[in-house]
């Protein structure tokens, strides 16, 4: 009855009947879930937070249940046994921030069958405001999705824990707003791709864990991400076969972890594994150029006018971004010298150096000035 529906959704802001269904009869009590929905779209529009059906054993989800409920911030189908997502998924949802699809049975296969999964028109890659997405305890192979930044604009979890992933080196790009991926307890046997996409495209990164893997060694580069990523105090690569780097090493703090790595490489390695990172940036930077929609075309009398005026222009701002950009690297390193700094201040400001040196770098390299 529409009275339970009214009573489950807690003022009209959170459904949850985790738990409240059985396998035998999970199939007809959703279809009956959705007729009261449509019987009372109020209460199905003002079901703003989450949906939880948690440990209900639900195997597939009708294509026509999600599109009656548009103005959810979060989903939550963990412990069920769901094998494939429903294709609705795609385009019900755009206010969704949360999803949570832990313990199931998805697969590579199942998340390709949604519409345009691996591009950046279907839901996962074209959701502006998904910040949350956990596929652990899946059955995942590979992880399909275009993760460009203009795929995932503001997702900030991604949590891969506990599948059959073997290897990364697929992945182009991860999104600029990641905090936090978790890849523990999959079956990936080289982290060394991974670490340039970490380095290049994560400045916010916190926690990078690859625990419990199958990794034959741990790259010295990975110590640059104390550089790239001022953010990060968890890299734990512990519980995999590599024996190069101790055990007890790997269980300090993550800043001497990272140090011990970085003094690990010849200046030669350095420097070769920087250039990576730097390549990955710049192409990644053309790339997202090349993703913008193309501007009106100009009549050949503005062509000719914005030909002359164009050089001269971006010679002026290039010039004035690049003075910027030094003399702000040049105040910030000055105030690092200061022994005074909290180490609140201090961390603060080394994160602030980092962006704006990755600044002057993308700019000279736009310049001509930079190989």
């Amino acid at each position: 009855p529409i009275l339970l529906v009214q009573h489950l959704t807690q003022g009209h802001t959170t459904l949850d009947l985790s738990g409240k269904m059985s396998q035998k009869d999970a199939v007809d009590a959703i279809e009956r879930l959705v007729q009261e929905l449509r019987l009372s779209p109020s209460i199905a529009t003002g079901i703003t937070g989450q949906l939880v059906l948690d440990s209900n054993q639900i195997q597939s989800l009708p294509e026509d249940f999600l599109p009656l409920l548009p103005n959810l911030s979060g989903i939550s189908l963990k412990k069920n046994a769901l094998s494939d997502l429903p294709r609705s998924l795609q385009k019900s949802c755009p206010k969704l921030k949360e999803l949570n699809l832990a313990n199931n049975h998805l697969t590579t296969e199942s998340l390709l069958r949604i519409p345009g999964f691996i591009t950046t028109t279907s839901f996962f890659a074209s959701s502006q405001s998904l910040r949350q997405l956990n596929l652990s305890s899946n059955r995942l192979k590979g992880f399909p999705v275009d993760m460009s930044t203009t795929g995932f604009p503001t997702l900030q979890v991604l949590n891969l824990s506990n599948n059959r992933i073997r290897t990364v080196s697929d992945w182009k790009q991860l999104p600029s707003s990641l905090t936090s991926l978790d890849l523990s307890e999959n079956s990936v046997e080289d982290m060394e791709p991974l670490v340039t996409l970490v380095a290049a495209d994560c400045p916010e990164l916190q926690h990078l864990s690859l625990m419990h893997n199958q990794l034959k060694c741990i790259p010295p580069h990975s110590g640059l991400l104390g550089d790239y990523n001022p953010n990060l105090v968890t890299f734990n690569v512990r519980g995999n076969p590599q024996q190069a780097v101790r055990s007890n090493i790997l269980e300090r703090p993550c800043a001497d972890v990272l140090k011990y790595l970085v003094n690990r490489m010849t200046p030669e390695q350095r420097q070769e594994a920087v250039n990576k990172i730097n390549v990955h940036a710049r192409n990644k930077a053309r790339d997202n150029t090349c993703d913008h929609v193309p501007a009106k075309p100009m009549t050949e009398p503005q062509q000719q006018q914005e030909a002359e005026k164009a050089p001269r222009n971006e010679s002026e701002s290039s010039s004035e971004l690049l003075d910027a950009l030094r003399t702000s690297i040049l105040d910030l390193e000055n105030q690092l010298e200061k022994v005074s700094l909290s180490q609140a201040k201090r961390y603060a400001m080394k994160k602030s150096l980092a962006i704006e040196r990755s600044k002057l770098i993308r700019e000279e390299r736009r310049l001509g000035l930079r190989k």
